[in-house]
């Protein structure tokens, strides 16, 4: 081959053409617009979590208090006819007092402001798959971080304890 002809391809292979720098410029565009796209989903998956354990944390306390609650109960008629009632004395989760049957909210939970708590609690006697006649009592509550509605409790995780009757049964 002739010199002169080899000297020209070294020449013109030194640098990278023009079609080369856009192409790896728009890979490199196309990576950094998906890796950004993340950070959004990432955030919102933060929250979710935050909500999630501050969820579980309500629920665990209030479980506690009725547990310390359910412990003091030793008379028999009290224990079945005024369960609720008695279970629930002094039982207040920052500043609110806790309630029954009905869909509650709590606002600043934790004096974390718009941290908002929802919550429902029930209480039922243990009858399946065996009837302890009223020595069990289920207390069922169900937590979730929207504010006051019918489906921001509906579909939140519901968190469960049961209640044994300790003292001794007049016969």
């Amino acid at each position: 081959m002739n010199l002169p002809v080899l000297a020209a391809r070294a020449e013109r292979s030194r640098g990278f053409t023009l079609v080369e720098i856009n192409l790896a410029l728009l890979i490199v565009g196309v990576g950094l617009i998906s890796l950004l796209g993340l950070f959004p989903v990432g955030l919102r998956q933060a929250n979710m979590a935050t909500a999630d354990c501050a969820q579980a944390m309500f629920a665990d306390q209030v479980l506690n208090m009725l547990h310390a609650n359910a412990t003091t109960m030793t008379n028999w008629a009290r224990w079945k006819s005024n369960f609720n009632n008695d279970i629930l004395d002094q039982v207040r989760v920052s500043g609110a007092t806790i309630v029954v049957g009905v869909p509650a909210t709590i606002d600043n939970y934790l004096g974390i402001e718009n941290n908002v708590i929802s919550y429902r609690l029930t209480f039922e006697s243990v009858e399946k798959p065996i009837d302890f006649k009223g020595y069990v009592m289920r207390a069922r509550i169900q937590v979730g971080n929207r504010p006051h509605t019918e489906m921001a409790v509906t579909n939140s995780p519901t968190y469960c304890s049961d209640f044994v009757y300790m003292g001794s049964v007049p016969k």
